[in-house]
């Protein structure tokens, strides 16, 4: 299984963890950025990388909310503004990220936008949403 892939589901079910893998002896101060932080996995593994002893960068639209004044106060974590359908913002937030940690080691590919409902229903501009967002928005972070 690819080690994002892995990152993603350890954070999110703890029984799926290898703690051979990722611990706090191992990470060696390696750092990692998470865009949609927010909630959910994004945020499960911001926690989960910060008790691991990994830097963390994380990132959602909006850092000034909630969760993002709560995650900032977990260990070695960055709360970053970061809209992955903005190729201004995406270089803002890795820039930030090596600036203040030196390096950037991994990348979890988390934000996501879910439209519901029939295709046939769905506007012009809620598909191009969803195509930015999760299609071009992922493959701009790499």
């Amino acid at each position: 299984m690819p080690t994002i892939i892995r990152f993603a589901l350890a954070a999110a079910d703890a029984k799926l963890w290898n703690h051979r893998v990722l611990t706090p002896s191992t990470a060696m101060s390696k750092t990692v950025l998470i865009t949609g932080t927010s909630s959910g996995i994004g945020r499960a593994s911001v926690e989960h990388f910060s008790a691991a002893g990994w830097n963390v960068a994380a990132t959602m639209r909006n850092p000034t909310s909630e969760a993002g004044v709560a995650l900032a106060a977990l260990p070695n974590v960055a709360v970053l503004k970061l809209d992955v359908t903005s190729a201004a913002e995406i270089a803002a937030a890795v820039s930030a990220t090596v600036a203040r940690f030196g390096s950037l080691d991994a990348l979890v590919n988390n934000a996501g936008y879910g439209l519901l409902g029939p295709l046939e229903l769905a506007t012009a501009t809620q598909i191009q949403r969803q195509i930015a967002t999760n299609l071009v928005g992922p493959m701009s972070m790499m």
